[in-house]
C-alpha cells in the first residue's frame, strides 16, 4: 500500500485507495509556506495548484504577490507577477478587490505607479463600504504608489 503523503488528499473509489492531488491542498501549504519565510517553496506550491486547476484566481494572485514583493530582490519578477494578476483580474470579472490589490502592487513592483493607482482606486471602491478598516490600509498603499514607493 502507498504511504500516504501529507501534502495530498487521498480518497476511495471501487478500486480502494485513490491518491487525488487537490489544487486547495497545495494552495494551502503555499499560504503556510509563505507565511513561514518560505517563499520560493510557496510558489512552487502555488504553481502546482495552477496547474491541477488552471482557471482558479487564488493561486495565480497568491503567487503574484511573492513574486512581486519578494524578500530576495534578484527572485522578484514583477512581468510574471503582472501576467498573473491580470489573469486572476479577468477570472473574477475585476470584482475582486483583493486580486485588485494585487494588480496594484505588481505594477508597482514594475515601476508601473499610474497602473499601480488606478487597480489600487478600483479596489478601494469595491471594499470601502464593506470594510473601514480594509479601507484604510488599501488608502495607505494608494499613498505609497502616489508617492512611487512600492509594498515589502
Amino acid at each position: 500500500m502507498k504511504a500516504v503523503q501529507p501534502r495530498r488528499r487521498f480518497a476511495f473509489d471501487a478500486g480502494g485507495l485513490v491518491d487525488r492531488p487537490k489544487a486547495e491542498t497545495h494552495v494551502d501549504l503555499g499560504q503556510s509556506l509563505a507565511l513561514a519565510g518560505r517563499p520560493d517553496d510557496a510558489l512552487r506550491e502555488f504553481a502546482e495548484a495552477m496547474r491541477l486547476k488552471p482557471r482558479w484566481p487564488i493561486p495565480m494572485a497568491s503567487a503574484a504577490m511573492l513574486l512581486a514583493t519578494h524578500p530576495d530582490a534578484a527572485s522578484r519578477n514583477s512581468s510574471e507577477a503582472i501576467k498573473l494578476a491580470r489573469r486572476a483580474a479577468d477570472l473574477t470579472s475585476g470584482k475582486d478587490s483583493a486580486v485588485l490589490e494585487i494588480l496594484a502592487a505588481s505594477y508597482a513592483a514594475a515601476g508601473r505607479f499610474d497602473e499601480a493607482v488606478t487597480a489600487e482606486r478600483k479596489a478601494l471602491d469595491i471594499s470601502a463600504k464593506a470594510d473601514p478598516k480594509l479601507a484604510a490600509e488599501m488608502e495607505a498603499a494608494l499613498e505609497l504608489y502616489r508617492r512611487g514607493l512600492t509594498r515589502r
